[in-house]
């Protein structure tokens, strides 16, 4: 069973079709630099026999035998592309060594740097589309960037490249290559070799001169299948400063590979411009609120409670917007918050008065045969009411007309499509993402399968037994991406194989930038209308007051009302101010509320022990309200062993054989 899941998840980048083409010219164009990197640009002019989608291109990084290289920002130009890595254990290698019966986990073949012996990976290209097939002659253009591979000897620097590999299964009619130096130099015949035949083979079908900065030269014939060239130049001491691979040609790698996809392929972009456009133009001139200057506003605006306020305030529900109520419902002395060595409760006093149809259905909830609740429980009892309560925050909202229903629908809409764009743009990361893990990892996707199956029982019975406590919610939630991510990969993993030339990272962005616009646009393309704007400006007008307040203006209105820090309290909470506006009454001789009772509560209690205390407790509120605000529902290698050919003998001749270089590798169609 084991080596059948191996054997299907190596499966999704082995060639699946014989080879129906050949090549009939390869140009290769390496540009050396002095801190020992090299670009290189490879232009292949295939001739399909036979229909086929496009080719696959491997490059060996990491080959038995010799020290790793690293390969950055490979792609295609001009052409879609999908880039993954292969890693496998070279059996034959071990058994040779007579460790055959040890087993190597793929995954741990390369740790920090340094590699296992008999591991070799490559980095593959994918070059095509599964919508459209060639037929006929196509050139495929390739380029990436190489890091340690040019030798430091002490002596002298070798640069030995496997200009074509052993690994093409097909002839090679015409092949030419030109290599660039950072400066000129003068060069022997001595200095510079090439080589062709077979891995291992010392051929000399092939001519190099060198002409000032430029080292150049062609083969002299037909390759044949497997029959390869590698060029080696000996530079003296001082030519390079060596430099290797870190972190930054990590990140210079993903850039390069985005930068060099197709332009054609950036056309996706045009997706959230237009989208940008066309809302942009129906929030100007139908969308946009004509606000006018705004009157200070010391005092709540009146005939709205603070969820309410709240919405008009940013155009959007927030929790904070109903946690508010829990405040306000207090300053009416109908509740009591207290506070104990446990946390905090709330304690009914007396029923609701005048209260709008959601503050009852909240009140309700909350107290349902009972007096008094622990904050902790609160969840529990929020989560089978929460869903009414927005419904009837949201009528109370639309009946009081404070927006233009036009303009309602609009905003719903552009809410929905930011969702399906996110869940879209998401869907084709997480196969990305996962395809990639998979063709990296193939050898352990048995643990990982079993990993799966002990999280889904784990978190089951987390789920049935852990209660509702917000971390065992988190943990559960953390759980379910993990295994819905696994599965959902697996269901269609010969799927994104076939779509996974078609999938692009330009693609990707562009469905998260429709998200964020579509978004963006939700909340400010609710117009408000003449009364909505009345009452919007008194909203605005507060807190603008309770954001920029003096202590002297606070000082006065706490002369004229006692109760003013109280009753405010609970609308700078729907704001998001509360934290600031607790801090400016500091120093301020003022009345606790009331409200707020239990251990440390005292005659000594002040507007700082106050302020830490309401952290705490809308802290605690928010842990346990958060559960019903959603619907339920550089390496260093042996420079002895590099001028072995690909069959991993350790050639003593300093010269090299053909594919005892670097680089090389092969292809095939698909």
């Amino acid at each position: 069973m084991k080596k059948a899941m191996v054997i299907l998840f190596l499966s999704i980048s082995a060639p699946l079709f014989a080879e129906y083409f050949y090549i009939k010219d390869y140009q290769i164009d390496i540009q050396l630099h002095h801190d020992t990197s090299f670009d290189v640009e490879e232009r292949i002019l295939v001739h399909f026999t036979k229909p086929r989608h496009g080719i696959s291109r491997f490059l060996p990084v990491l080959t038995y035998g010799k020290s790793p290289i690293f390969i950055s920002g490979l792609h295609a130009v001009d052409d879609c592309f999908f880039e993954f890595t292969d890693l496998l254990i070279n059996e034959s290698k071990k058994e040779k060594a007579g460790i055959g019966w040890i087993n190597i986990p793929e995954d741990f073949a390369v740790a920090f740097g340094k590699p296992v012996k008999y591991a070799e990976m490559n980095k593959t290209l994918r070059i095509g589309t599964v919508f459209a097939e060639i037929d006929g002659d196509r050139l495929y253009t390739i380029r990436y960037r190489v890091y340690d591979a040019i030798l430091d000897m002490t002596n002298n620097f070798l640069f030995s490249w496997n200009v074509i590999g052993n690994q093409w299964d097909n002839e090679i009619k015409k092949v030419s290559y030109k290599i660039t130096l950072p400066s000129e130099i003068k060069l022997s015949s001595m200095d510079m070799r090439v080589y062709t035949g077979n891995a291992g083979d010392k051929g000399k079908n092939a001519t190099v001169v060198c002409d000032g900065k430029i080292v150049s030269g062609k083969a002299l014939s037909t390759l044949y299948d497997n029959q390869g060239m590698t060029v080696t130049i000996t530079f003296p001491a001082g030519y390079f400063v060596p430099v290797h691979s870190g972190l930054w040609t990590e990140i210079e790698s993903l850039a390069v590979s985005m930068m060099g996809i197709a332009p054609r392929f950036y056309q996706w972009f045009i997706m959230p411009g237009a989208i940008l456009l066309i809302v942009f133009l129906l929030w100007c001139f139908l969308g946009r609120d004509r606000i006018g200057s705004l009157a200070t506003q010391f005092f709540p605006p009146r005939g709205l409670t603070p969820a309410e306020a709240g919405i008009l305030y940013d155009d959007k529900m927030d929790p904070h917007d109903i946690l508010s109520l829990i405040y306000f419902w207090a300053v009416k002395k109908c509740i009591r918050i207290e506070k104990d060595k446990d946390g905090f409760a709330l304690r009914k006093l007396q029923d609701l008065k005048d209260a709008r149809k959601y503050e009852k259905t909240l009140f309700t909830g909350i107290f349902y045969a009972k007096k008094y609740v622990k904050v902790e429980e609160l969840g529990k009892e929020l989560s089978s009411v929460m869903y009414d309560v927005k419904q009837e925050l949201q009528e109370t909202i639309k009946n009081a007309k404070y927006y233009t229903p036009g303009m309602n629908k609009l905003s719903k809409f552009l809410g929905a499509m930011s969702h399906v764009f996110f869940w879209f743009g998401l869907v084709w990361l997480m196969f990305m993402l996962n395809y990639c893990f998979m063709a990296r990892y193939a050898s352990i996707m048995w643990e990982v399968a079993i990993l799966g199956g002990v999280l889904f029982i784990g978190g089951t019975v987390l789920f049935m037994f852990g209660g509702n406590h917000p971390v065992y919610k988190k943990i559960y939630f953390v759980i379910q991406v993990i295994i819905y991510s696994f599965l959902f990969t697996l269901m269609f993993m010969f799927l994104y194989t076939l779509l996974g030339s078609f999938i692009t990272w330009p693609m990707i962005l562009s469905f998260f930038l429709n998200a964020a616009v579509c978004r963006g646009f939700k909340f400010i393309m609710l117009r408000k209308t003449s009364q909505g704007m009345k009452k919007f400006r008194e909203v605005k007008g507060f807190a603008e007051f309770i954001e920029k307040a003096e202590k002297d203006q606070l000082r006065q209105l706490v002369d004229e009302r006692v109760d003013y820090f109280e009753m405010t309290l609970p609308f700078a909470v729907a704001f998001g101010m509360a934290g600031a506006w607790i801090k400016k009454f500091s120093g301020i001789q003022i009345a606790m509320p009331s409200w707020m009772s239990g251990k440390g509560v005292g005659k000594d209690y002040d507007i700082d022990m106050f302020r830490r205390d309401m952290e705490s407790s809308w802290s605690a509120f928010r842990g346990t309200y958060s559960a019903g605000w959603e619907p339920s529902g550089g390496s260093s290698g042996s420079s002895g062993s590099f001028g072995g050919s690909s069959g991993g003998s350790s050639g003593g001749d300093f010269g090299g054989s053909s594919g005892g270089g670097f680089g090389g590798g092969g292809g095939s169609s698909w």
